[in-house]
């Protein structure tokens, strides 16, 4: 019996990832490349920077599934754009914090704003019972797999 459910979870999550990255993602990246001319990783790392506020690089690189010297890269590419900045972590210098700059902050803000705005049309043909359950569902998800 786990088993089976075990591989329906499988086959759910090869269901459902393909289908979040060609109606999901595409909302996220559409403002930020045309503006700046970012790539797809630098608009998710702005968009993960934007949501933390302060990230470490080695929690980035594993968001975003990156190696450390491709992750180098991708910060040197936005500090060099002035979206973002390294600082000493307040508490151990031995370890670095990113986090957006004022003009990062100004673009991430506008982007969150136009997802949000996709977001909405997308679903606005969606009842307030299908909305509730999708935000359950969607709670349930994120408090699952943040535990495992």
């Amino acid at each position: 019996m786990k088993e089976e459910k075990l591989e329906q979870t499988s086959d759910l999550f090869l269901e459902l990832l393909p289908i979040l990255q060609y109606k999901i993602n595409p909302l996220f990246h559409s403002g930020i490349q045309q503006n700046l001319k970012c790539n797809k990783n630098q608009s998710k790392a702005l968009i993960i920077i934007g949501r933390w506020k302060e990230i470490t690089p080695t929690l980035l690189g594993k968001y975003l599934d990156l190696r450390k010297g491709s992750l180098t890269t991708l910060i040197d590419s936005l500090v060099k754009m002035n979206l973002v900045k390294r600082e000493f972590h307040p508490n151990d210098r031995r370890k670095t914090l990113i986090k957006l700059t004022s003009k990062g902050e100004e673009l991430v803000e506008l982007k969150f704003k136009d997802f949000k705005e996709n977001i909405n049309t997308l679903f606005d043909s969606f009842s307030d019972n299908q909305l509730e359950n999708l935000n359950h569902n969607l709670l349930e998800i994120i408090k699952i797999v943040k535990k495992v």
